[in-house]
């Protein structure tokens, strides 16, 4: 039934439930990519797909090893042995650092950074989803500051993510959509990846044969010197590296609470009719790990599982951590390749220990 929500209702299915801060999706001004709908969204999405392409993706593939490098480095230089290190937080800052570079086509803007940081902090914040729909204005007064700073910014060749909607903007893209466009490649750029990460780590750490594979697999496909850089063609290689992601993602899909789709005409799933208007979301966390696909050993983290699988870059009917249909996540290349150059970046210089570990996970519910 979630396939035929994705993909084969998408006619009548096609809207995302959005925050009412938003205001009417098919009129106001500052709407980004994931609110709209319809006409609009087949707009902008054309609009933004050159972005993630595999060319764009290439040029985005030294910068991305360049400030992973230089967080690295600042791991190394601050936190020394004996010291404590909060991984979520880590992740954190470098993805952040690498979705700015990206987007801004800037190492830095202290400023910038921190009043981005702060703004995405409150969108983040479960109590300000809920106030949203009491307040639909407190979006608007969250958002200014951030406007107003964007809005200034000059256009920047190093700014890949968005180089084409500025392009566009000549033509049949607004300001305000370029704004909040950018809004929405910060908001969904870092907070999911680097939670991502973070969790990899975890399981590396209570994996170490897992651990110790994926590191064996990156040595042998790259092997790189230093002061080299790895190719985008070598990362498609790192079948292991792949596992491990998809693995992850399937016990815990990072953007599992945004897999929904509004009903815009009445319409059926099943024998079951969804009258217009009725929003449905798909229930990943039941569904990735439902025995009857994945077998007895559907809760237990098993990367192995997907090299049965030889089509391994093709997720099957059963999987969706990046949604699926017409409106699976655009960035989920430039995620997936930012992660797997983490992985690379750290094999041979972090040795994760249990011993270490000096918290527990704990569940929350953010995008």
């Amino acid at each position: 039934m979630v396939k035929e929500l994705l993909f084969d209702k998408f006619e009548s299915m096609y809207g995302h439930m959005v925050n009412p801060m938003i205001g009417n999706v098919n009129t106001n001004s500052m709407v980004h990519l994931f609110a709209t709908k319809g006409r609009r969204w087949k707009r902008l999405r054309h609009i933004a797909n050159p972005a993630f392409s595999t060319f764009n993706l290439k040029r985005a593939l030294p910068i991305i090893d360049d400030t992973i490098q230089n967080n690295i480095k600042i791991l190394k230089n601050t936190y020394l042995p004996g010291n404590y290190l909060n991984i979520v937080d880590y992740f954190t800052e470098l993805t952040f650092d690498v979705i700015y570079r990206l987007a801004m086509g800037k190492k830095d803007s202290k400023e910038f950074c921190q009043l981005s940081r702060d703004t995405l902090t409150v969108f983040n914040n479960n109590i300000f989803d809920y106030l949203s729909y009491i307040f639909p204005w407190l979006g608007l007064n969250v958002l200014s500051p951030f406007l107003g700073a964007t809005g200034n910014l000059r256009r920047d060749p190093g700014q890949i993510l968005i180089e084409k909607i500025y392009e566009a903007n000549e033509r049949r893209n607004s300001i305000d959509e370029i704004v909040m466009n950018l809004f929405l490649f910060l908001l969904t750029g870092f907070d999911t990846t680097a939670n991502t990460l973070s969790l990899i780590a975890h399981n590396l750490v209570f994996y170490p044969e897992v651990q110790k594979r994926l590191f064996e697999e990156i040595e042998e496909i790259c092997g790189l010197e230093e002061g080299e850089i790895i190719n985008y063609e070598q990362l498609a290689k790192l079948k292991y590296v792949d596992a491990v992601f998809y693995e992850t993602q399937r016990l815990c899909p990072m953007a599992a609470a945004v897999v929904n789709r509004v009903c815009e005409e009445t319409t059926t799933l099943g024998d079951i009719t969804i009258e217009k208007g009725t929003v449905v979301s798909a229930d990943l966390f039941t569904l990735h790990r439902d025995k009857k696909i994945w077998g007895e050993d559907a809760e237990e983290f098993k990367p192995e599982r997907w090299l049965l699988n030889e089509n391994i870059n093709a997720p099957t009917e059963y999987y969706y951590p990046f949604g699926g249909g017409p409106r699976i996540c655009i960035g989920m290349k430039l995620g997936m390749m930012e992660i797997k150059m983490v992985e690379l970046n750290f094999s041979g210089q972090v040795v994760l220990n249990p011993e270490t570990i000096t918290i527990q996970l704990k569940s929350r519910q953010r995008i």
